[in-house]
């Protein structure tokens, strides 16, 4: 493509708002060599406690600029103590559990 072409491709792109979608946030599948086996929601930071319950195996996101609230996964590790936190990002506005399709058990959490 000539760079005037591209130019013009670019700047119509632009005029048409974003075109990528924010990238899904997990939690990683392992941790210095320990397997994620549990992932939590939590709105706030994990020591606060305010996990969340799944809806129909998900998490609708509700951000409220009055309680500058803002949401984690909670990611557990096989053989770790402790949660390893994941920040979501605020354009998020779902979580889902991703499920393996062979055996049905949990794979991750992903926040879109």
């Amino acid at each position: 493509m000539s760079s005037n072409r591209s130019v013009r491709f670019a700047a119509l792109l632009s005029l048409s708002g974003p075109t990528t979608l924010a990238a899904a946030t997990t939690c990683p599948l392992s941790v210095d060599r320990h397997r994620l086996i549990d992932v939590q929601v939590f709105d706030g930071p994990p020591s606060r406690l305010a996990d969340m319950i799944p809806i129909e195996g998900a998490w609708k996101l509700d951000y409220s600029p009055i309680l500058h609230n803002h949401y984690y996964l909670g990611c557990h590790y096989e053989g770790r103590a402790g949660v390893y936190e994941v920040s979501v990002p605020t354009s998020a506005t779902l979580c889902r559990i991703q499920v393996s399709p062979r055996t049905h058990m949990l794979m991750n959490v992903v926040c879109e």
